[in-house]
């Protein structure tokens, strides 16, 4: 819970995301009413008094074989006839609750974590726990947009609207790319395109223009390289252009 409220409790974003995936209802205990928690309460003590003894008479080597155990000895406690009834926990819940419930989603729920970002000039955010970037759609260069990852998929929303859905990828300073969502196959001009940045090299010199032009075509995508050019060009202001076009004409750089 992130606010209790008697008629609007707020709940936090990895359990509303937990609810909606298995579509469930969440009904949070009220504030201050510790009878609102007795079944809770009351699994949790059968459990210490049946399957929790079984376990730990044993020594177990890793996370697979502890549950293991857990998983047969919750199987043994399900299949125990209840007290004064001549059923079990796992007689009643295949003759009276399996039909009543619906189908699982077709994959499990994934953990998902939050990040806003705006989208960079160069048609990427930046997913910093990894420093990998992934497209976006060029029509929302300079957008605040919302990134919800976990340890398989980065997607990113906009006003609730995904936008862009990929795989996640650890490579620091890779590039995940839909070759769609780039301004340059769509002839969108940005503030930050090859042109541009031609332009402003062959301002500085003709070395720095076929430097920047390597650049440019060093990478899949030139959006890729626009970070790098910027870097490049941003030394005019800091050392001059004389300086740095004296740079590129006597140590120019072979691209691949």
């Amino acid at each position: 819970m992130i606010k209790s409220s008697k008629y609007e409790p707020m709940l936090n974003h990895a359990f509303l995301d937990f609810v909606s995936h298995y579509t469930m209802a969440a009904l949070p205990a009220g504030p201050y009413k510790p009878t609102h928690k007795a079944l809770v309460e009351g699994a949790v003590k059968i459990i210490y008094r049946t399957i929790y003894p079984e376990v730990k008479k044993q020594l177990y080597s890793g996370l697979d074989s502890l549950n293991r155990a857990i998983q047969k000895a919750l199987e043994a406690h399900n299949n125990l006839l209840l007290n004064a009834r001549p059923y079990s926990r796992r007689q009643l819940f295949e003759d009276v609750e399996r039909n009543q419930l619906q189908g699982l989603p077709l994959t499990r729920f994934e953990h998902k974590r939050r990040k806003v970002v705006t989208v960079m000039k160069n048609n990427y955010v930046c997913l910093s726990e990894d420093n990998h970037y992934y497209s976006v759609p060029y029509r929302y260069l300079g957008k605040k947009v919302t990134l919800l990852y976990s340890q398989s998929e980065v997607e990113v929303y906009h006003h609730y609207e995904r936008i862009a859905l990929h795989q996640r990828d650890r490579k620091h300073y890779g590039h995940t790319t839909v070759e769609d969502h780039l301004a340059s196959k769509h002839r969108f001009m940005s503030d930050w395109n090859p042109d541009k940045f031609i332009k402003r090299a062959a301002e500085v010199g003709p070395g720095t223009k076929e430097y920047i032009i390597g650049l440019l075509n060093s990478r899949q995508h030139p959006e890729q390289a626009y970070r790098s050019c910027q870097g490049v060009l941003s030394f005019s202001a800091r050392v001059g252009k004389e300086r740095l076009e004296s740079k590129h004409s006597v140590n120019p750089v072979l691209f691949c």
